[in-house]
């Protein structure tokens, strides 16, 4: 692994995936606000990151009442986040997602140079047993990743057995 040289070579990432808000229901026996604001107020206790990365299934089942429920966590990680993207999966609706969260949450496709990578971020879809990637979203990302180094996407994306 290589050795950053300069403390601004550094960034801090956290990524997070699989919260499964339900607004005002368990989610296999567990209150997932709560464990879901749990979590969030240990990793704030980290100090301030460049980017956080929700990787899909925010929500489920996918309601407009369940993303207003997410709101607050948002909103709670905009405090110490300097970027916040999301990313739909299988339990998501992207277009809902867009009409309810707040306008600068960053959406896929994602793309940010960070000097010696790039992070990116895509969604899947999800209309069959075989999950894809958007064509379009693939384009746009290829478009932008034009220097030739490392890039680490993120996703939402089963894996069929």
């Amino acid at each position: 692994m290589k050795e950053h040289k300069t403390p601004e070579d550094l960034i801090t990432l956290i990524q997070i995936s699989d919260l499964h808000i339900r607004n005002g229901r368990l989610y296999r026996q567990l209150n997932s606000i709560e464990v879901t604001n749990k979590l969030i107020n240990q990793i704030s206790e980290g100090g301030i990151y460049d980017y956080c990365i929700l990787t899909g299934d925010l929500v489920d089942p996918c309601s407009s009442d369940n993303y207003v429920e997410l709101l607050p966590v948002l909103t709670k990680l905009q405090s110490f986040c300097k970027n916040v993207c999301v990313t739909a999966g299988n339990h998501d609706n992207l277009q809902l997602m867009k009409q309810i969260l707040p306008e600068d949450i960053l959406f896929p496709p994602f793309v940010a140079d960070i000097g010696g990578r790039y992070i990116a971020s895509v969604n899947a879809i999800y209309e069959s047993e075989n999950p894809r990637f958007p064509e379009n979203e693939m384009s746009i990302l290829k478009n932008k990743l034009i220097k030739p180094k490392p890039v680490t996407i993120f996703s939402h994306h089963h894996v069929k057995q």
